[in-house]
């Protein structure tokens, strides 16, 4: 796919004449561009951007070029058609010569390098001219004819070297027209006699012309034989069913002919896609392009017609553009990939693209010649694109992983664990080698391992890779050998080795080629196995290679390592696709998978079981029958497939993971992508009744549309991976800059949600099972919920099977159930909140239920439902509980939430009987919700507004209200009081470190100390107790017991309390107390030593002084406490020396 990048660049045509643009046309190479102005035509090259030839030439109206490119034909507004050649100058060896800079002692490239970069002169000459009667309408070419069509309604056919015949003509009048084949005996002559054909484009593969007739109509002129003859052609008219108003306003068509498609461009601004019916031959409607409502309101009512329509080289992407300004890029199969109409391109009217009048791709479409509808415009621009290599390799990358092509750089986008070396916007950028392109741009293909590490590209001749972590490249060291190879298929990696197609020039052969990244690239070190036919598609599976081949075959073989560095191709089997491949052309891939019709369960290793083949969009599935004598885990020699099944269609691009047990549902399913039908996944459904498994499918299609246009499937995520263009306007700066952005989006919760839908529960909880360890997997638990409720609950008529109640009863089924339905009411409008409260029960309830749970934080998330649902006075209520419950628990950061919430109730509020909640689903909007993920509400409740139109019923107060600041005042005695309350159980339990916190989380150091001298009265009730949590809350030491005759151990509180509790009897029976109210036995606490290994070491000691006479202290009583020093007016005796 196509995606916007950087600016565009403009460029001026420096004529003396009018240089107005008329059109810009290419070669069929796209190497050159021919630039058409009234006055003159110019030729220019594509890369590097340069005007070659100009030749003067007035009157010009439209130009056509030959599939070889040496002639031109230019129509002139006096009908004539002119012809010119166009041949190399040969008088002249170049035009310009791009020299190398680099010094004449290094070692200098062949004189290959540098007839490369010579641009060849080109000169034109007219040859002949022949006038046209009726004038000239259009002109398209046909095989080795030019057909004209002209205002007369007579379709001409010359030669390209001027001569023509009358009876070769075809008139329009001639011509039967019906609506199929089958209805050609009913065939009539068309009623409009002055009809003409506006415009028309041959469809080789579709075997016929298709036409824009001058009335609006669209038709597809199918001859009998390839000459055209008139007598031996009819017309097929197209039909749209239940579009009438656009039957008669086609302008403009553009024919894609891989996947069979005819895009009319109609005067509404819509574009409508057709396809001719196999059987009946009749012009059906496949598709309409039009712009969403929901994302251009507005914008699609002022388009205006759609003036031009043209498909990419690879006819994976169609652009259009509209006359009143503006252009969009569409697939195959209606997804939009980009608009210029959105809000994004924010453009003034001097943009160089705002108008459009004519439009051409360049090679591989990485860029797009544009030319302003302006009259006197004599500039055109071009713009640079991405390019996804999905869309021409589908083994190009992993399927986690995003590989985009520019002209001159690889954009390589890892998953978390890889991209460690990649650089700005999580793009790993990695320039092409100049050596490579300067002889070999534009590249064609592109692969990457299947560890991310080491790619390979191919152009127009040989091939390179690169080891991404050092980003070096390793090149042909011969030349001649890379110049003579041609890659003529897709690549793909097996280990450390990449295979690929070719096509060698010398031999004039056709050859699969194995090269490994170890050696040199050089064709000594490579395997060749020589085929019949040109090789289109490869693709590989443990040790199987299938090569699809230009004679409508495949060929498999067997991979084999021969040396360390070397492999080899075994034939195994050619398989004949005639019966279901109309032409080599329409396929578009061809993939070898682990994927079986009945998956088997447990899913074991990923063994080749079938092949997949898109053609044209449809996709056909070829199962293996397995043999008796296989043997696991190696190859066999021969295969035996079923006849080709189709299972889905308007197919763009496939993920086939590797599967494995691991998430078993998803790694062994079918990811398909499918342009404007969104995602659809052939998911398989593993036995979990075996009674019941003979009646059921192995399989089930599902599909959901994801936000953006998918590039690739992380199934470990459960993700989709894409890319979003950025749009950034800088001012001086008409043209806005793109940027191209990774993007992923979780796609669970639509798999579980279509299981759900058909009554699949069973294996969706299996599906949430083997995801349940997902990061995010409660948010797909939310979006599963959120979705759901929004469809029904926004339903204008009541549904006969709602989904919510099983999506509500699924949810039920995991632990966190509670937080999932309160995080989707949070998320979701007021008024959607009955009809989910109606099924899953009362918030109330759900409120108790968590509290009993101890689930805190769900708790406090139904508190911004309860505000809204309940009067105020009970939701304070409620939020008070849960505020004391987390002070309990020590829950700081939700208790000054919670305190938080209680502040900001309006206290007027509180003598309301009425719920808080809003009037009306527009005050819905009013919520705003926290970003914190512990919580789930932001607990600030919102005040609503009442207006005066919404008829709200009339709030009824208590008379027992009082002035505005005495509800205040009794405000915050209601949160001082849950305070109090709370320091005093702190204080009785000696929690003094979580008093501290309690402080320093909820209170100021002021109020706090106020709030302790109020209870200050409050006595401890059992010391002991207190002094032993104070230890251990600190993680102090205790004290030891110090006694003659017992040991030094520490004091244990059993038997400290044992002891104390027989000195409180004592002291109550003597009346003999001490200050503390506590007696001590005869022994002495004493605070053990710390260990050697706790103790710091010491200073040096100082000198040795005189030894003190020891202190006279009196003797101890056993009266006396433990704690006990000495007083202040006792003194020591002097010491004598």
């Amino acid at each position: 796919m196509y995606f916007l990048l950087g600016w565009p660049r403009v460029f001026r045509l420096d004529t003396e004449l009018s240089p107005a643009i008329i059109s810009v046309t290419s070669f069929k190479d796209k190497r050159f561009f021919a630039i058409l102005t009234k006055d003159g035509i110019s030729i220019w090259l594509s890369k590097p951007t340069l005007q070659l030839v100009y030749h003067q030439r007035s009157e010009n109206v439209c130009a056509e070029w030959k599939d070889d490119s040496s002639r031109m034909a230019i129509s002139t507004s006096r009908g004539y058609i002119i012809f010119f050649q166009l041949e190399r100058d040969l008088s002249v060896s170049h035009l310009f010569h791009c020299a190398d800079q680099r010094s004449s002692k290094k070692k200098e490239s062949s004189e290959l390098f540098f007839v490369n970069h010579r641009i060849p002169a080109i000169r034109m000459k007219q040859d002949c001219a022949i006038r046209i009667s009726g004038g000239v309408q259009c002109m398209s070419q046909v095989r080795d004819d030019l057909f004209v069509s002209c205002g007369d309604g007579i379709i001409r056919k010359l030669s390209w070297d001027g001569s023509t015949s009358e009876k070769n003509n075809i008139a329009i009048s001639s011509l039967p027209f019906c609506l199929d084949l089958d209805d050609q005996p009913r065939a009539t002559l068309y009623r409009n006699k002055s009809v003409f054909v506006r415009q028309m484009q041959f469809c080789p593969l579709m075997g016929g012309l298709a036409l824009v007739l001058s009335d609006g109509r669209a038709a597809f002129l199918i001859p009998q034989s390839i000459k055209f003859e008139p007598t031996q052609c009819r017309c097929v008219l197209a039909q749209a069913p239940g579009h009438e108003s656009l039957q008669r306003s086609h302008l403009c068509l553009a024919a894609n002919h891989r996947y069979r498609l005819i895009a009319y461009g109609c005067s509404s601004g819509e574009a409508i896609l057709y396809y001719l019916d196999e059987v009946t031959g009749a012009m059906q409607v496949s598709h309409i392009l039009v712009l969403p409502p929901e994302k251009f309101p507005e914008t699609s009512k002022h388009t205006g017609p759609l003036s031009l329509l043209k498909w990419s080289p690879d006819e994976s992407v169609l652009v259009v553009a509209w006359e009143s300004g503006g252009f969009a890029l569409w697939t195959a199969f209606g997804a939009l990939l980009v608009c210029s109409l959105s809000g994004d391109f924010s453009m003034p009217n001097d943009a160089c693209f705002l108008h459009l009048r004519s439009l051409e791709w360049a090679a591989e479409g990485y860029e797009l010649w544009a030319v302003p509808a302006d009259g006197g415009s004599e500039h055109f621009c071009i713009l640079d694109f991405a390019r996804s290599m999905t869309a021409v390799n589908y083994y190009g990358s992993p399927n986690d992983v995003v590989l985009l092509l520019t002209g001159d750089r690889l954009l390589v986008s890892l998953n978390e664990s890889q991209n460690a070396c990649s650089s700005s916007r999580g793009w790993l950028q990695v320039l092409l080698p100049p050596a490579y392109l300067s002889s070999n741009w534009p590249i064609r293909y592109a692969s990457l391992d299947e560890s991310g590490q080491c790619v390979a590209i191919a152009g127009r001749a040989g091939f390179a890779h690169c080891w991404l972590p050092s980003r070096r490249w390793k090149l042909f060291g011969n030349e001649g050998q890379e110049q003579n190879m041609a890659v003529t298929g897709s690549m793909a990696w097996w280990a450390e080795f990449v295979c690929l197609g070719c096509f060698d020039e010398q031999t004039q052969c056709n050859e699969i080629r194995l090269y490994s990244r170890h050696c040199k690239v050089d064709n000594l070190f490579a395997h060749s196995t020589r085929v019949p036919t040109l090789v289109s598609c490869v693709s590989v599976l443990r040790d199987l290679l299938v090569a699809y081949c230009s004679d409508n075959a495949l060929r498999l073989f067997a991979l084999r390592t021969v040396q360390a560095d070397r492999a080899e191709l075994l034939r195994l089997q050619e398989i004949a696709l005639n019966y279901c491949v109309p032409h080599p052309y329409c396929v578009l891939a061809v993939l070898v998978t682990s994927l079986r019709a009945e998956p088997a369960s447990p899913p074991g290793q990923s063994e080749p079981e079938s092949i997949l083949i898109n053609c044209s969009g449809r996709l056909l599935f070829l199962a293996r029958d397995r043999l008796v004598n296989a043997v696991p885990g190696r190859t066999p020699r021969s295969f035996t497939f079923s006849a080709a099944t189709p299972i889905a269609s308007c197919v763009e691009q496939v993920w086939c993971p590797r599967g494995g047990p691991q998430r078993a549902y998803l790694n062994n399913a079918l990811w398909l992508d499918c342009g404007a039908a969104g995602i659809k996944v052939w998911l398989p459904l593993f036995g979990l009744d075996k009674s019941l498994s003979g009646f059921m499918a192995k399989r089930i299609m599902l599909q959901f549309k994801p936000e953006f246009y998918p590039l690739g499937i992380a199934v470990d995520d459960a993700e989709l991976v894409g890319v979003q263009v950025e749009v950034s306007q800088y001012e001086g700066v008409p043209e806005p800059y793109c940027a191209i952005q990774r993007v992923k989006c979780v796609c669970l919760q639509h798999i579980l949600r279509q299981l759900l839908r058909r009554n699949l529960g069973p294996h969706a909880f299996q599906v949430a099972q083997s995801c349940s360890d997902l990061p995010h997997f409660s948010h797909v638990l939310e979006l599963l919920l959120h979705e759901v409720l929004e469809e029904e609950a926004t339903s204008s008529e009541p549904l006969p099977d709602p989904l919510l109640p099983r999506v509500l009863a699924f949810v039920r089924e995991f632990p966190h159930w509670r937080k999932t339905i309160a995080h989707c009411a949070r998320k979701s409008e007021f008024a959607w909140w009955p009809h989910l409260f109606g099924v899953v029960g009362g918030a109330r309830e759900l409120f108790d239920e968590c509290l009993r749970e101890n689930d805190l934080e769900t708790a406090a998330a139904y508190l911004l439902v309860l505000q809204n649902l309940e009067p105020p006075l009970l939701s304070r209520q409620l939020a008070a509980r849960l505020l004391e419950t987390s002070l309990e628990q020590y829950r700081w950061s939700l208790a000054r939430e919670l305190f938080r919430f209680l502040r900001a109730i309006d206290p007027e509020e509180l003598h309301v009987d009425s719920p808080r909640g809003p009037t009306s689903p527009k005050d819905s909007s009013s919520f705003s919700f926290s970003r914190k993920a512990s919580m789930a509400l932001d607990l600030v409740p919102q005040r609503t507004r009442t207006h005066s139109r919404d008829k709200a019923p009339p709030l009824r107060r208590h008379s027992s209200g009082g002035s505005r600041e005495s509800l205040g005042e009794r405000a915050d005695e209601f949160l001082d009081a849950i305070l109090r309350k709370q320091v005093r159980a702190m204080l009785s339990g000696a929690r003094l470190k979580e008093l501290g916190a309690f402080g320093a989380n909820l209170l100021s150091r002021e109020r706090l100390v106020a709030m302790l001298r109020r209870e200050e009265a409050y006595s401890v009730e059992h010391f002991p107790s207190a002094l032993l949590r104070l230890h251990d809350e600190f993680g102090w030491p205790k004290p030891a017991l110090v006694a003659s005759g017992l040991p030094n151990r520490p004091l244990t509180s059993g038997y400290l309390l044992r002891t104390l509790s027989i000195h409180d009897d004592a002291a109550s029976t003597n009346g003999d107390a001490c200050d503390s109210g506590l007696l001590t036995p005869s022994f002495c606490l004493s605070i053990p030593k710390r260990s050697a290994a706790a103790t710091r070491p010491r200073r040096a000691r100082r000198p040795t002084r005189a030894p003190r006479r020891p202190a006279i202290t009196p003797p101890q009583t056993p009266t006396s406490s433990c704690c006990q020093t000495s007083s202040p007016r006792e003194t020591r005796e002097p010491s004598s020396s």
